[in-house]
């Protein structure tokens, strides 16, 4: 750990990312700060992107190749989805929680089609989350 001309501490760490080495640096006012974030990106690394993270990814992926009806019908289901799952890390999510999730919009009185469009979003979320690498397998595979 350094400390720099400002009056900050600095550390730096080597990751790789899409293949490639790179340099995350870690700075504050003092050692144990500099320490704290660096525990902090550490274990945010070990649990995986949130849903709504993985989602936003997707969602600019995807949407530039659709055609903005299809958009208009994907984004209350995209709200429903956040709604349930959007804090939780992608790779914790269970095909019980899905199946749960889409059972409880069924009860709600959502149309049956409202319930495709809903599970479709969720799959192709967890299919672009399986092509990114943040998951192994995509949980709503089953259902």
């Amino acid at each position: 750990m350094i400390k720099r001309s400002d009056g900050r501490w600095q550390e730096q760490i080597t990751i790789t990312e899409h293949g490639k080495n790179k340099r995350k640096y870690f700075y504050g006012k003092t050692q144990k700060e500099v320490k704290r974030k660096m525990l902090e990106y550490q274990q945010s690394q070990a649990t995986g992107r949130t849903f709504a993270v993985v989602e936003a990814d997707w969602e600019n992926d995807h949407f530039p190749n659709i055609q903005h009806g299809t958009q208009v019908s994907y984004s209350p289901a995209v709200k429903r989805a956040l709604s349930v799952f959007g804090d939780q890390p992608i790779q914790n999510i269970t095909p019980l929680e899905i199946d749960r999730s889409v059972q409880q919009i069924t009860k709600k009185g959502y149309s049956h089609q409202s319930v495709k469009i809903y599970l479709s979003v969720l799959r192709q979320v967890c299919d672009f989350g399986v092509l990114s690498g943040d998951l192994t397998v995509n949980p709503t595979a089953s259902i």
